[in-house]
This record gives C-alpha cells, structure tokens and sequence, in this order.
C-alpha cells in the first residue's frame, strides 16, 4: 500500500502506532540499561566478597602452617603420648611410695654376738655426756643453795636468835659441798689423762704392727730376689755345661741327632720359668705393688683388642714417642707464631696449630687404630 493514496485518518492512526512502538522500545531500552547496570554493581561486590574470602582462608593456612602443634595426617598424636607419659609417671610415683613405706616398716637386722658391743668412739662421746650431766647437776645445786641463802636472809630479820644457833651447821655443809665438786673436777681430769694416755698407746701399738708388717714384708721380697738370683746362677752354669757337651759330640753329619723329647719338654719348662722370674722383676721394679695397680700400668694395647683388617692398635711407646714429637713440633710452631707479622702465614700456622693439637687429643687415648704400615 502506499501511503499516497491513502487517507489522512488512516495516517494519523498509523502514527499513532509508530510512536507508541517507539515509547515501548524506549522503555525496554532503559529497563536493559538499569539491569546491567545493577547486574554490574552485583558482580562488583559478589568478586570483592570472593576477594575477601580467598585472601581470608590463604592467610588462614598460613597461619596454620606457622603453628607447629596443629596436626596433619601422617603427624603423631602428641595427646596420646603425653597421656602415656603422665600414666607412667603416676605408677612410678606410686612405687616410689610403696618402696620408702617398706624401706619404713623393715626392722634393721641385729647380730646377737655384736648386739651388747659398742666402739669406742660411743664410749668416749656417752662418758662425755655424763661429764656434761654432772656438770650441769653442781651448776643446778649450786644455784639452788644460793636462792636457799637469800631465802635465809629475809628469815634472818625476822628470826636472827634461830639463824644465829644454825649458822654453824650450814657453813660446814657448804665448805663439803665444795669439797666433794673440787674433787669431782680431780677424778674428771685424772680420768680425761688416763683414756688421752690409752688412746695414745692404741695407736702407738698399731703403728708398731704397721712397721713390723712392712719389715716382714721388704725382708720376704728381699728373700725372694736373692732366691730367683740363685736360680739364674744355676741356670747359666746348666745351659753352660749343656753347650760345653753339645761342642764336645761329634760334628759328623751322621752324628748329628734330634733333641729327644725330654730334652725339649726341659726346655720349655726352663722358658716358662725365666718368663716368671720375669715378670717377678717387673713387678719387683715397680715398687713391689699389688697386682691390680700393676694391671694399670701394664701396656693396655697388648692385650687382646677387635681392630678391623688392614689396621693394628698402636703400642704405648710408640704412642707416647709420637706424642713426644707432636709437642716438639707444637713448641716450634708457636714460636714460629709469635715472631711472625705477616697475616697469612700467621693464619698457616694457626691453622697448623689446631691440626697437632687434635693429633695430641687423639693420641692421648690409649686405644689409637693406625694402618699396619704406620
């Protein structure tokens, strides 16, 4: 249809239609428009919110790794095991107790024989006590007679006639009084000078059996050397005379025998004796000391040691002619030290110096593992 041919009403209506179209569209346009926009501001704050949180929960497990109590999976419970300990520390307590309470109700074990004997240290402190007792009793009764005199001179004003008849009696009890304590003080001292005198000749009898124990003993070492110098005089003069026979035999080549079995079983026994009377010397030569002081003194690395293959343990002179040199040295390089001004050999010898002195730490042990061709 054209418009042309169409009539002005007709127009107008359709116009009418166009504009309403246009208000609708216009409406639309703005409800989208304020919708995005809201959708917009609702995602702006939905995102900050999820912002907040992440940040929130990684600041949380950072928090949680920093604390180191706070348990993970394959972690142990440190609950369990504190409870356990506790436990066992109450029943330990608990025995603890039960031991002191019969350590308590234990009665001490008394030898009839021994029961009625006491030392003499119990002796002397009980007769100490006594003296004491006595003591303190005189200083008691003599107080007592003084209150006794005052006592009596407020009675004398009121009866002097009585007191006058009783002086007498009483001034002779007094001058015994002081009689019988002055005496007292005698026996004591004479008593204190008698057990100070046997005390003295305990101990004089005793460092008499000390001093005849050691004589005994130095005259039985004595008797034993010249014993074992006899025996090596006789030994010599048999192996000599045995040389003698042997050159006197004859050096054919069918004269010449094999030792017969005594002979060797001889010997032997002559060697085991000689490595006694060895030892015997050793022994002597040091003082004649008891064997388990020798036993210290013995090179310690002799005796039987675990030392892995390829290596030994180094004897006690050998370690001690080591040690020697290492001091030697150590003074060496001190001096070497002290005079030197310039800073890197001085850190070279420093450095040396730490090095023979843990060699010195090392082989100051006893037991020191070296290469066999050490």
């Amino acid at each position: 249809m054209n418009k042309e041919n169409l009539s002005e009403n007709v127009k107008r209506v359709l116009a009418k239609k166009e504009r309403k179209k246009l208000k609708e569209e216009r409406e639309l346009y703005n409800a989208t428009k304020i919708i995005s926009s809201q959708n917009n501001a609702m995602r702006k704050i939905i995102a900050q919110k999820q912002l907040a949180s992440t940040s929130f929960v990684s600041k949380m497990k950072d928090i949680n790794k920093s604390f180191p109590h706070i348990r993970a999976k394959d972690d142990k419970n440190y609950m369990k095991e504190n409870r356990v300990k506790i436990q066992e520390k109450a029943v330990l307590h608990k025995k603890f107790q039960e031991e002191k309470e019969e350590l308590k109700k234990k009665k001490p074990f008394k030898m009839k024989r021994f029961e009625k004997i006491t030392s003499k240290v119990a002796e002397h402190l009980r007769k100490n006590e006594t003296k004491n007792e006595t003591k303190k009793e005189v200083e008691f009764s003599i107080d007592v007679e003084e209150e006794e005199m005052e006592e009596g001179e407020l009675e004398e004003a009121e009866e002097e006639i009585e007191e006058e008849v009783e002086e007498e009696p009483e001034e002779e009890v007094e001058e015994e009084s002081e009689e019988e304590i002055e005496e007292e003080s005698k026996e004591e001292v004479e008593e204190e000078a008698e057990e100070e005198a046997e005390e003295e000749a305990e101990e004089e009898a005793e460092e008499e059996a000390e001093e005849e124990a050691e004589e005994e003993a130095e005259e039985e070492a004595e008797e034993e050397a010249e014993e074992e110098a006899e025996e090596e005089v006789e030994e010599k003069a048999e192996e000599e005379v045995e040389e003698e026979e042997e050159t006197c035999k004859r050096e054919d080549g069918y004269g010449k025998t094999e030792e017969n079995i005594i002979d060797k079983f001889q010997k032997n026994e002559r060697s085991k004796k000689n490595e006694k009377g060895g030892k015997d010397k050793f022994h002597k030569n040091y003082g004649k000391l008891p064997s388990y002081i020798l036993k210290k003194k013995k090179d310690i690395p002799d005796e039987s040691m675990d030392a892995p293959p390829g290596y030994r343990v180094l004897k006690n002179d050998e370690r001690n002619y080591v040690l020697k040199e290492l001091h030697s040295q150590l003074k060496q390089i001190n001096e070497e030290y002290k005079n030197n001004k310039d800073k890197e050999k001085k850190i070279d010898l420093g450095k040396q110096l730490k090095e023979i002195k843990d060699s010195i730490e090392l082989f100051s042990t006893p037991y020191v593992v070296v290469d066999k061709n050490f």
